[in-house]
């Protein structure tokens, strides 16, 4: 096995492949890595070059955008229609009310929906219709670069892989050596088994910025119980990361979020086995007990943003 690892999205992403040849499986994981680089520069809202910060800018009514960007806008205004506001990328100036190195402004708005902002295909572009709306993409943005991720593997031939960012988003492709699927430990003890293709989000009210990193969108509040967690398990990483944060909020604000699938098998909530604030990212970690005797050999690198 070999292993890759990158600094970026304010967490650690790591990638092990097995099962293909040394200098394959390193120049495979490197490719992967620098798409996640890609998203990571375009989504970073503390850096003014990213496109978040032209997003932002008020002086721009018309904000050209690639191609990537409208994908993600398009799945975030979709995934918070789904969730009934329980998920929203519009969560930006809430954040910023807690977190001194975020761009605020007079008026800002939580969630407006369309009413704030429109999506035109050709050419890519947002128009600004309220200028105090600002987003945040931290609720999905690495479980979409986790998809791009495995896309680039299984366009390299790379058939056996496990992907996490943070450890609360985790996308695995093929099975480890000898076995049938990856088996991930939740900070509970639960073990969730991940097929070929499949994607798990673990979403968590112990955050890592001054205790707390959970809104509800609709209104604009802050949950801060800091002692339940939710995790899905589906076919897109992006997705299931957005489910876990959505049912987290709807179960925290008394709500019902519909998510297809069955509860146990395809989405559950837990409690933290302990109140203390961890010492990583979002959640508690998750370990992978599925990699059998063979340990993932480093590959050398390591990419640091």
């Amino acid at each position: 096995m070999e292993r890759g690892a990158l600094a970026a999205m304010g967490t650690r992403f790591e990638i092990i492949v097995a099962g293909e040849p040394d200098s394959h499986a390193r120049a495979s994981i490197e490719a992967a890595l620098a798409e996640i680089e890609h998203c990571h520069k375009l989504w970073n809202p503390f850096s003014g070059d990213s496109m978040v910060a032209r997003l932002h800018d008020p002086m721009r009514e018309v904000v050209p955008i690639d191609g990537l960007t409208l994908e993600l806008l398009s799945l975030c205004e979709r995934l918070e229609q789904e969730t009934d506001g329980a998920f929203s990328a519009m969560v930006g100036s809430v954040l910023a009310s807690r977190d001194p190195r975020r761009d605020c402004l007079e008026g800002a708005v939580v969630s407006e929906g369309r009413s704030a902002y429109e999506i035109h295909d050709q050419p890519p572009c947002i128009r600004i219709l309220h200028p105090g709306v600002r987003w945040d993409f931290g609720a999905i943005a690495k479980g979409f670069a986790l998809d791009l991720a495995v896309e680039v593997l299984r366009e390299s031939g790379v058939e056996n892989a496990f992907l996490h960012g943070g450890s609360s988003s985790v996308t695995a492709l093929g099975s480890p050596p000898g076995l049938t699927a990856w088996d991930v430990q939740l900070p509970h003890g639960e073990v969730v088994s991940l097929q070929d293709g499949q994607s798990l989000g673990i979403s968590s009210d112990a955050g890592s910025y001054q205790g707390d990193h959970l809104i509800d969108p609709v209104g604009g509040e802050w949950l801060e119980s800091r002692s339940m967690g939710c995790w899905v398990r589906g076919r897109s990483a992006a997705e299931v990361d957005a489910w876990a944060t959505a049912l987290l909020v709807s179960r925290l604000r008394s709500t019902t979020a519909s998510i297809p699938g069955i509860e146990g098998q395809d989405w559950g909530f837990f409690e933290h086995p302990r109140s203390e604030k961890p010492d990583n990212d979002e959640t508690a970690e998750v370990e992978v007990s599925s990699l059998g005797a063979e340990s993932p050999r480093d590959c050398g690198f390591r990419k640091e943003i």
